[in-house]
């Protein structure tokens, strides 16, 4: 055996066949050792990794020999079990161990599969036969997700330079990397043609300042792809584009896209316009799905799961994330029927981007019935406490399947009763009311659209009474 093959913890493996040559029965354990030492040479990624491996297996073998077992257990078959542990390591090592490195990029997925087995099945080990573990396993899982991060970021900065085939593969391993790990890409800046790709040419929806897209997204998600009609890039959109994508990560890592509709990243299109990926939902957004699914919604639970999307802006997040924007349109419904806020920040994002108060952009007017009085004057301040007041019109909209006060049709008179404080009239329709909405509903939503910012209820109260209905 080669002598320049080395343990981290300073044996090479002849002084491993050394220290166990005096224990009978471990022979098969310590030969597959040996050539687990050897292949971790020529490994070309995850190399550390696959020698921690080795490490941890070596330190099985050193406890195993301390191992007593208890009638009628032998220490023979513990002696077997623990030989049959490091073969199977050895043999998931010796496929890929001699890929190139580029070759080692494709099969990135298998490798890290392979290296997650091996260490479950290591710790497996340790815990059958009670043995003490002389690794701090905490410290390796710490730093096999440093390294997964590391392989992500050489991936996808191997993405913006491989070939028509080779984009396709890369841009499936780094997907499946993506929702195995429940985590976003390393830089949220992506490429038209590279990350994103198959845009179609029509716009399948809009706004006054989005125009919304299908496209792909690395081969395999749909997704839409939101244009910002008001903005233009320079090096202060994309720095702001990039502490976005900071407050994006870090809410997916809280909320992993059960309450919120991700964000994936941004870019520039060809036009110069900024975009944002968020992942297409083919139900649509929640007013619509309400109106095609009135018999099968269940009205409460998407109530709730609503509140508790909020509950991850408002207090999850420190600070506060204000979504400014809450209404049905803007809740998509996953392909469980469950809704996903969408959109967050985005309002806020475009006001300080164009200098132009929300509340006074162009297009804005009809958006006032979900808005609070705070926002229909002056500068039109966005607060958690402003989220809670449009949270109270979205249930409203949801259980009556109609726009807040849908009986005014001028958007100026709406906004004179929102300044005046006089909610929306009680309905009375009989299916409205078994929807969810009986008094108890309707008190909770008076509370939501209370003149005073401060008086409305915070989004945890508002989660439990919405439980005990």
């Amino acid at each position: 055996m080669p002598s320049n093959r080395w343990l981290s913890l300073g044996k090479d493996a002849a002084s491993v066949v050394a220290a166990f040559a005096p224990v009978p029965g471990l022979s098969m354990g310590v030969d597959a050792l040996c050539s687990l030492i050897t292949l971790c040479e020529e490994v070309s990624v995850y190399r550390n990794e696959t020698r921690e491996l080795c490490n941890r297996c070596h330190n099985l073998l050193l406890a195993v020999v301390k191992y007593q077992p208890p009638p009628p257990n032998t220490l023979q078959a513990a002696f077997d079990d623990v030989t049959k542990c490091i073969t199977n390591i050895k043999n998931r090592v010796e496929k890929w161990a001699h890929l190139s490195w580029l070759c080692s990029l494709f099969k990135l997925e298998r490798i890290k599969d392979d290296l997650k087995k091996s260490r479950v099945e290591i710790e497996d080990c340790f815990r059958q036969f009670q043995l003490a573990s002389t690794a701090d396993t905490s410290r390796w899982q710490a730093e096999f997700a440093d390294k997964q991060d590391q392989m992500m970021t050489i991936l996808q900065e191997r993405l913006q330079k491989s070939s028509k085939k080779q984009l396709v593969e890369l841009s499936q391993n780094l997907h499946e990397l993506q929702v195995k790990e429940k985590t976003l890409l390393p830089n949220p800046q992506l490429v038209l043609g590279r990350e994103i790709t198959d845009i179609e040419e029509q716009a399948v929806s809009g706004t006054a300042s989005i125009e919304i897209y299908r496209g792909r997204y690395l081969q395999k998600e749909t997704v839409a792809i939101k244009v910002l009609r008001l903005v233009s890039v320079d090096e202060d959109t994309k720095r702001r584009f990039r502490r976005e994508a900071e407050i994006w990560n870090s809410i997916y890592k809280i909320d992993n896209g059960e309450y919120i509709l991700p964000f994936y990243g941004f870019g520039q299109g060809e036009d110069l316009r900024p975009f944002i990926i968020s992942p297409w939902q083919e139900n649509g957004n929640a007013l619509s799905y309400v109106q095609k699914n009135d018999a099968t919604v269940n009205y409460k639970q998407m109530i709730i799961n609503i509140a508790k999307g909020l509950k991850v802006l408002h207090v999850s997040m420190t600070p506060p994330v204000v979504h400014g924007d809450i209404r049905a349109e803007n809740i998509f419904i996953d392909s469980k029927g469950n809704p996903l806020i969408g959109d967050f920040g985005l309002s806020k994002m475009v006001q300080d981007m164009t200098n132009t108060p929300f509340t006074q952009s162009d297009g804005v007017a009809a958006l006032y019935r979900w808005f609070a009085p705070e926002m229909c004057l002056g500068e039109g301040l966005m607060s958690p406490a402003s989220d809670i007041y449009s949270f109270g019109m979205t249930v409203l909209e949801l259980l009556t399947h109609q726009h807040p006060y849908s009986k005014i049709k001028r958007g100026y008179e709406v906004v004179e009763h929102v300044r005046s404080g006089r909610p929306p009239p009680k309905p009375k329709e009989t299916r409205v009311v078994e929807r969810g909405l009986d008094d108890k509903m309707w008190e909770l939503l008076v509370e939501c659209w209370n003149r005073t910012p401060s008086a409305r209820p915070e989004i945890e109260e508002i989660l439990k009474r919405l439980e005990s209905l």
